[in-house]
């Protein structure tokens, strides 16, 4: 996965928090096996969603699009298979 640069202007509408919080889910994410992610990811998301917290459809859509440019197809493949689950 690469590095998401948040000072891009797209990202200029995603809350200090939100990007704090995203930050270090990708950290997460770099450091475990891919076999590990797709139910690491549904395990987040219920728990976000249990403590209240919402990502909006835009910004779901920026972050997987910055998550996916420097991935495989094999793995964007997978990714595509994530995000069906995870909405």
């Amino acid at each position: 996965m690469s590095n998401i640069n948040f000072n891009d202007p797209k990202f200029n509408n995603i809350s200090k928090e939100k990007k704090i919080l995203l930050s270090q889910l990708i950290q997460e994410l770099q450091t475990m096996p891919s076999s590990n992610s797709i139910g690491y990811l549904m395990a987040l998301n219920s728990k976000l969603k249990s403590q209240g917290i919402k990502f909006t459809d835009s910004e779901m859509n920026i972050l997987y699009e910055a998550l996916a440019s420097n991935m495989t197809s094999k793995d964007k493949q997978k990714f595509s298979l994530l995000k069906r689950l995870i909405r």
